[in-house]
């Protein structure tokens, strides 16, 4: 569930994520909620986590506001602390697929009241999904049921990030 990220849909992604933009996030967080309504009812819906040092430096995670209304309108609670980013990895920006596997290896912890749920795990921007593909994994090994993704944006399709 997701539109590419470019044009207006960029810069709102981009105004969530750096400037805390509240109006932008509800209005995104509406289109997700919007896109969700045929999925299953999760039992949480899990933003992708930054770091706690990441946390500090952006004041909020973007993922996070962008997951509130998906969850209103599902009937879900919001469960932020069912996935932790418990390594300070750097910036995705600019890595290539291979990069982007090895800068997230090992990079989230799932808490273990995850074991026999259905989550619905929301980020803000899709690029080669490897951030996604990482905590889906974390999620499945600590024993969820099922892991749905919703994602705000997705970056149109390159030669360099195939395969």
């Amino acid at each position: 569930m997701h539109g590419l990220y470019e044009g207006t849909l960029r810069h709102l992604v981009l105004r969530v994520k750096f400037a805390e933009d509240h109006a932008a996030a509800r209005l995104l967080g509406g289109l997700l909620a919007t896109a969700c309504v045929g999925l299953p009812r999760p039992d949480g819906v899990v933003p992708v986590p930054l770091h706690p040092e990441r946390l500090r430096r952006r004041g909020c995670n973007q993922c996070q506001e962008l997951a509130r209304l998906p969850a209103a309108a599902l009937g879900a609670p919001l469960r932020p602390g069912w996935l932790a980013r418990v390594v300070p990895t750097r910036p995705q920006t600019g890595l290539s697929r291979q990069e982007r596997r090895r800068n997230l290896r090992g990079a989230f912890a799932a808490h273990p009241d995850v074991r026999g749920r259905r989550i619905l795990l929301v980020d803000d921007i899709c690029t080669t999904g490897t951030t996604l593909a990482r905590a889906v994994d974390c999620l499945l090994r600590a024993g969820a049921l099922a892991v749905d993704c919703a994602v705000a944006a997705r970056t149109p399709a390159h030669p360099d990030r195939r395969g």
